[in-house]
Formats: C-alpha cells, structure tokens, sequence
C-alpha cells in the first residue's frame, strides 16, 4: 500500500508506533530487533492503510491504541475497505482504547507529542508534533512532491482541508513533515513545490 508506519523512541527505548498499515509481523521484529519497549499505537486517522496491523501489534505487545473518535466509523468499514482495495480480508479492526483530541498531548518516555486537529481528509485527521525534535507527523494531509490528501470522499470536506494545510504549512519552517505517504520533506520545502 506504500503507506509510511513510524516507530518513534526515546534514548530508554520507550516507544510509540504511528500508522501501522500493513505487514505486522515486519513491524513487530524491527520492535524486538531495535530492543525496543512500546507503550501504545496512534493513528492519524482511520483509512485501512494506516491501521490494518494495529490489532496484531496491540495483541503482541498488549497496548493501547489512540485515535481521534470521529474516524471509528471508518475502523468500523476496515474489512469492507480491504477487500475492496486490497482483495483480502485482514479481519477485525482493533478497538480503540483512548480517543485524542486537539490541543491534547501524549509523554510516553522523554517524548511528547502535541495533537493538532487536522480535518479535511477524514473528520478525524490528526497531526502529532515533537517540538522537542522539531517532527510533525500529518497523515495523508500534505506529501513529499508537493501535493495533498484526497477530498472526494462523501466525508471529507475540501475547504476544512484548505484550513487545516494553512495551519501547519505556516508553522516554523524548519520541521520535519513524516507523511503518510513518500519520503520525509522540510515544510520550507513544501511552501515552495508547486
């Protein structure tokens, strides 16, 4: 699916896993590999190839797992979703444990991340910035080359969109944007893609 699952940890080895679409298992042995100790799973929003494999990793590692609530329906249309796009069917989606919300924050180890409501692309997009590190993980809201994520579906609303990609391009411009999608970027790099 191309889609980008981040594992942040602190120097202790705490760790948080954001978006973990697909391939648990390879998820899963780079934890054990890198000696790693997670503590709970977010996703930015809800779309199948961001959550796919939380319910395996959540069971291995027995942790919980954070999203924002407006986006449980799509977790609800999961199985549908992956037969549809994929072919397959991955099983139950994994419950959600704590619901996050803008202007919240999440510590886990020496980290935290700020929550930032990032509608547009679902209802319940969310972006996560370490001001320690000067990272902002945004989902599927702005990529690499420039472009941003899709608005043509019944739930998604282009001009909150519009509103939610002016709040983050016009934060410092030295941070790093982790997309759901493609390779890391700068936002000064953003600005200035066409």
């Amino acid at each position: 699916m191309k889609a980008n699952c981040f594992i942040i940890a602190d120097s202790s080895g705490e760790a948080i896993i954001i978006d973990p679409g697909d391939d648990a298992d390879y998820i899963i042995s780079t934890i054990q590999r890198n000696d790693l100790n997670p503590q709970l799973i977010i996703a930015t929003h809800g779309h199948v190839d961001h959550v796919m494999a939380t319910l395996e990793i959540k069971l291995a590692f027995a942790i919980p797992f954070y999203m924002h609530e407006l986006d449980e329906f799509l977790l609800d249309r999961m199985e549908k979703s992956a037969q549809h796009f994929l072919g397959f069917d991955p099983g139950p989606p994994a419950d959600v444990d704590f619901y996050l919300e803008g202007g919240s924050k999440v510590n886990v180890g020496d980290i935290e991340l700020e929550v930032i409501n990032i509608p547009g692309h679902t209802p319940g997009s969310i972006a996560l910035y370490n001001r320690a590190s000067k990272d902002i993980f945004v989902g599927d809201l702005i990529f690499d080359d420039g472009s941003v994520g899709r608005t043509d579906f019944a739930y998604s609303d282009k001009s909150s969109m519009l509103t939610s990609i002016r709040h983050i391009v016009e934060m410092k411009p030295h941070i790093t944007v982790h997309a759901g999608h493609g390779d890391d970027f700068l936002l000064s790099e953003f600005q200035t893609l066409k």
